[in-house]
């Protein structure tokens, strides 16, 4: 009894899987009190080690069941006649710190198929897989569409329910604001035409494979709204176009169903070649193992833009940008996150969204890509710290209000390099149409402390930036500055700290790639003599129109004439 049942939770050494913290369990004992003195819903309790577990009286998590009888009692969905029930009571009094482990290692992704699921909790269990899985997603909001589901940040991986069931249905009117997942493989058990049905409540989706693995399903049948579980003929897309099916061959079958609120429930059913009654599909015909399917290679993501620790200012336009891809398949959705909350989803390349009427404070952006057989990446977390506007407050007082303002109290304010972005400005390619633009310079949609005189390369378009610091002559003698950007390009030099006095130095009058030094002469500076110690303003205006973009900044020092680009090392006024 407890190999069939207990084990699927308690397990492994210690007889417990909650080294796996995703899988937070309800047994039936969670009301709506739960939790109240953490002042949150309580939607899952860890699992308990079995060892020693007679000495730990009262049990549940709340101290309702005074015997571990009644402990037993309290799960849910789960009963036994009296003479399993003492067997099973006789059995946990005796697991003690000496007893043999459970046998049973749940240990992410067993099978290697890029996806934790039924399959990863039965991997000692000769027929794992075989049979209809349901797996339940608990508190994913309230949306009807199975894209509630599908971008959940714990799908498919981290279901809060596994159910082996016997037939391809899911339970009526049990929950609100969860999605679901049944599938399986069966064989046909004769040469011929089928028909599928399929009722649910909300959204459900039905899909079929040309074989027994889930990378070949295509939707077959579809409740785009609800449906009472015999309500068949609500919508057109219920019933499927008859598909032909050998006797002896395997087909993956799968449904996909999200749940808002009232009722709920799905049920699939089909009209074989020699019965025409519908007729809900059982067990029966699901006794192979979905192990049998080809491994699932994981996709890729990774977030371009913003870059680590870039800041913005409040309510500016943020752009969230993503690479990804699935070499053994399609990307199916990229979601990006701000935490734990969905910022948006993107369904095709490429997968960019724009991000405003941001809190202030920091933010942890990631995206998530999810392929076309359900498996899941999530991408490295990207930092960001949007700042309160300070468009009326020049608090240097030097009549413009920029980066220096908006850090008043760091004590390192206005030293090091600092990059200011104006976004949608047109798409002119001269610095007039930065300097013309009415948010400049007072109002950048985007300030970042960065570590070289340089901008980042191939990174929007319409834009314009400036780049600028104080920085310290290393060594007194003759210096050559050289730009290079996309498009036009101007770089300034001051004869002392301040912005006052500053006159072009160098200049990109098209545009160049980063490493192109010498397309145009006036690239390069006259040489100029600096003093050592001494603190000098240096200022990049720079406008984008489309394409390449970018800008870099090098130098040749006195005693260094390898063309070198200039570190924020220099600039710690």
């Amino acid at each position: 009894m407890f190999n069939k049942t207990c084990i699927n939770c308690h397990t492994g050494n210690n007889f417990t899987i909650s080294k796996d913290s995703e899988r937070l369990l309800n047994i039936g004992t969670i009301n709506s009190l739960s939790g109240k003195r953490l002042n949150g819903l309580l939607k899952g309790i860890d699992v308990p080690t079995l060892r020693d577990v007679w000495e730990t009286s009262p049990y549940l998590h709340n101290g309702s069941a005074a015997t571990i009888e009644a402990a037993i009692k309290a799960h849910v969905n789960f009963t036994l006649n009296q003479t399993d029930l003492v067997d099973l009571v006789t059995y946990l009094g005796q697991i003690g710190s000496e007893e043999e482990t459970a046998g049973i290692n749940v240990d992410p992704d067993i099978d290697g198929d890029g996806i934790i699921d039924a399959l990863d909790l039965y991997p000692n269990d000769a027929t794992r897989g075989a049979g209809i899985w349901r797996e339940q997603y608990n508190d994913i909001g309230n949306s009807v569409s199975v894209e509630g589901l599908t971008s959940a940040a714990k799908f498919p991986n981290a279901p809060d329910v596994v159910t082996k069931v016997n037939s391809f249905t899911g339970p009526n009117n049990t929950a609100n604001n969860y999605g679901s997942r049944i599938r399986g493989i069966f064989t046909a058990p004769e040469t011929g035409s089928y028909t599928f049905w399929v009722t649910g409540d909300d959204e459900t989706r039905l899909y079929l494979s040309t074989d027994h693995t889930d990378a070949n399903k295509k939707q077959i049948a579809h409740v785009s709204g609800w449906s009472y579980p015999t309500e068949w003929r609500k919508y057109p897309e219920q019933k499927s176009a008859p598909i032909t099916l050998v006797a002896g061959q395997h087909y993956y079958l799968e449904i996909l169903h999200k749940e808002g609120s009232g009722f709920d429930g799905v049920t699939v059913a089909w009209q074989t070649p020699t019965n025409q009654t519908r007729t809900v599909i059982s067990e029966q015909f699901f006794q192979k193992t979905l192990t049998e399917s080809t491994p699932n290679v994981k996709p890729s993501v990774s977030i371009t833009t913003p870059l680590n620790n870039e800041m913005f200012t409040q309510n500016a336009s943020i752009t969230l940008t993503a690479t990804a891809a699935d070499s053994d398949g399609t990307i199916s959705s990229v979601v990006f996150y701000d935490g734990a909350t969905i910022i948006g989803t993107i369904k095709t390349a490429p997968y960019s969204i724009s991000w405003s009427n941001t809190d202030t404070g920091t933010h942890t952006i990631s995206a998530k890509a999810n392929d076309n057989r359900d498996a899941v990446t999530i991408s490295d977390p990207v930092t960001v710290t949007v700042n309160s506007s300070n468009a009326n407050k020049d608090s240097d007082g030097d009549g413009i209000i920029d980066a220096l303002d908006l850090y008043p109290n760091d004590a390192t304010r206005g030293a090091g390099i600092w990059r200011e972005q104006y976004n949608d400005i047109g798409n002119s390619v001269s610095v007039e149409g930065l300097t013309s633009a009415a948010k400049f310079p007072n109002a950048p949609d985007v300030v970042t402390k960065v570590n070289s005189f340089t901008g980042p390369n191939n990174t929007a378009n319409n834009y314009g930036s400036r780049i600028r610091g104080i920085f310290t002559a290393p060594e007194t003698g003759s210096y050559t500055f050289w730009v290079t950007g996309d498009d036009e390009t101007r770089l300034y030099l001051s004869t002392d700290h301040t912005d006052a006095n500053k006159k072009q130095i160098a200049h990109v009058s098209g545009w160049s790639y980063p490493t192109e030094w010498r397309k145009y002469p006036e690239q390069k500076s006259a040489p100029i003599t600096l003093v050592a110690g001494q603190h000098y303003y240096l200022e990049i205006l720079h406008k984008e129109g489309s394409g390449f973009d970018g800008v870099t900044v090098a130098w040749q020092t006195p005693t260094n004439q390898t063309r070198t680009v200039i570190s924020e090392q220099f600039f710690q006024k």
